[in-house]
């Protein structure tokens, strides 16, 4: 069910609301989250800051502690374990930068999900398989596998695959944008 007092709309999912003051009505669940985040656009672009702020401060500390963090890159990777660190620190500054300035963000999120797969799939879940370190990566997986989520929330948003219709197969995102399938 949905209600509304004093301008505010309750949604439950599968409602079926019509609002008078949104284009068109409000008849599904989608539209009515695409009309209220077009109303409060300033919410948008607090979310996307918030969210990518942590990432730069991440990158600078790649660069700042590059030696020390090298011993923590698994041995699966070629080469020097600074470079991997100094790589990561490019990623997540160019993610951060691009989710700041609102410019390329289905790469620069895209990107920082790409990371955060890998962080995932080499270093926590090694880590939760062994049994003396399982505690402390636990929480790096959980939180590395939720900011993987959200970076591929900002990347689908940015290529436009809110415009699909919800179970009509999804979207394909590329470089000219997203294409409903």
């Amino acid at each position: 069910m949905a209600t509304l007092s004093d301008g505010v709309i309750i949604l439950k999912k599968g409602s079926n609301v019509v609002h008078e003051g949104a284009p068109g009505g409000c008849r599904i669940l989608d539209r009515c989250y695409n009309w209220v985040m077009h109303k409060y656009k300033g919410w948008k672009t607090l979310a996307r800051v918030l969210f990518g702020l942590p990432f730069g401060v991440f990158g600078l500390l790649h660069f700042m502690a590059g030696p020390q963090m090298a011993v923590m890159v698994p041995g699966i990777f070629p080469g020097s374990g600074a470079m991997w660190v100094y790589l990561a620190g490019i990623v997540l500054l160019a993610g951060s930068l691009s989710l700041l300035f609102n410019k390329y963000v289905m790469y620069g999120a895209g990107a920082l999900a790409a990371l955060m797969l890998i962080f995932v799939l080499t270093i926590h879940i090694p880590g939760v398989m062994n049994e003396a370190s399982r505690q402390i990566a636990m929480p790096g997986l959980l939180k590395d596998t939720a900011l993987m989520g959200g970076a591929l929330m900002f990347a689908l948003r940015a290529c436009g695959c809110n415009k699909c219709a919800s179970g009509n197969g999804g979207c394909q995102c590329g470089p000219g944008g997203c294409s409903c399938g």
